[in-house]
């Protein structure tokens, strides 16, 4: 390579990295910037020794209005962190937990989330979770779900909640009013039952093609395989009984919240792993079923504390190579939340998902802003 080549190539790097470098910039935040009250919320941005950068969100729970959203209020869907803010008028917010994203599940959460009365996604493994409503403290702990569906007092095998948009006709799947605009497709040649909770609405039959669906409000689907019989039970203004149960995971080691709890809360968002319960770290990850890699790599990760006195707290730890960022392992992201004080705290989504929105805009400074597909927000108190 020529000199004049080699001047010529570094030239275009230092320049690429410059223009890279102001780009990142655009994300920073305004240090100087004051907090919106310091009994509502309060942030700070944390250099550990190591030059891990971490931002912290501290919210009065009794000075705010916590929630979770999906992108769009509807499955499947996605949307940035700031989208979901800024549509709801949000003070501050996280991402949520893990989701899908392919063509037929875009959005959809790998785990459990529930938001008022509607079940976009339920837990099949001991994972952890928060849980919440306006009027009753939040719980962390590792919790699963088991979906129960009878109709017209025969029990129906259910494979899973909200499977795909267009999904396959060997296995039971129930899907809950959370499509809204979305079309769903019955496999051809197939039977499924239209319902409410209060009973049966219609039997509805494919041909030769699949038959697309739009649910009405608060209408359920049940796709059961061939051998469920479903001329036979699903008869009009048959009764239903549907009922999702909250199971938390027993352990002699830790305690757990009770399960009738669990079945009260408005809210419920589902991450992986468990970092601290009862004001201890947790260390033993083998119950949530997780990667070596994901525990161990440095990441950018998303966190949610409990603090003693009942305030919240949202972390995010920066993986941003062009600043310098390194991220974090789940070990020394549990062992931060403990030094903050948390008595409970859980992983959430993380990666280039990790974001924390305050001021109008993102605090943290990821690669770009991802569509996600669920976030926790605060909002103003009513």
């Amino acid at each position: 390579m020529s000199t004049y080549n080699a001047i010529a190539l570094f030239s275009t790097h230092v320049t690429l990295r410059l223009l890279l470098l102001c780009t990142a910039c655009t994300y920073a935040p305004a240090l100087s910037a004051a907090p919106l009250s310091s009994d509502v919320i309060n942030w700070k941005m944390h250099q550990t020794p190591v030059g891990q950068t971490v931002y912290v969100l501290e919210i009065n729970p009794l000075q705010t209005r916590i929630v979770a959203v999906h992108a769009d209020n509807q499955l499947p869907g996605r949307q940035t962190l700031s989208q979901m803010a800024k549509a709801h008028g949000a003070l501050a917010g996280i991402n949520g937990g893990f989701f899908r994203f392919n063509l037929y599940q875009n959005g959809f959460p790998a785990g459990v989330l529930k938001i008022g009365e509607n079940w976009y996604g339920v837990s099949y493994r001991s994972r952890g979770a928060i849980g919440w409503s306006q009027d009753k403290p939040a719980e962390i702990d590792r919790i699963e779900t088991k979906t129960t569906l009878t109709l017209d007092g025969q029990r129906m095998p259910i494979h899973r909640l909200n499977p795909s948009v267009n999904p396959s006709a060997q296995r039971g799947g129930l899907f809950s009013p959370v499509f809204r605009d979305n079309i769903l497709s019955i496999p051809a040649q197939h039977t499924a039952c239209l319902f409410t909770k209060q009973g049966i609405v219609q039997r509805l039959s494919s041909t030769k093609e699949n038959q697309p669906i739009q649910l009405p409000p608060d209408h359920y689907l049940y796709l059961g395989p061939e051998n469920t019989m479903l001329d036979e039970v699903c008869i009009p203004d048959a009764p239903v009984t549907l009922n999702i149960a909250v199971k938390t995971f027993r352990s002699t080691q830790e305690s757990t919240t009770p399960d009738a709890l669990w079945e009260q809360f408005e809210f419920i968002v589902g991450g992986a792993p468990l970092l601290i319960k009862n004001h201890q770290i947790v260390r033993d990850y083998d119950a949530e079923k997780l990667t070596s890699d994901f525990v161990k790599q440095l990441h950018a990760r998303s966190a949610i504390g409990l603090l003693e006195n009942g305030h919240w707290l949202l972390v995010v730890a920066d993986q941003n190579l062009w600043n310098k960022d390194i991220g974090m392992t789940l070990p020394e992201l549990a062992r931060f939340m403990k030094t903050l004080g948390c008595k409970q705290a859980l992983n959430l989504d993380g990666g280039i998902s990790s974001g924390l929105y305050f001021n109008d805009r993102l605090i943290n400074q990821p690669w770009f802003e991802r569509e996600i597909g669920d976030a926790i927000l605060v909002l103003p108190k009513v």
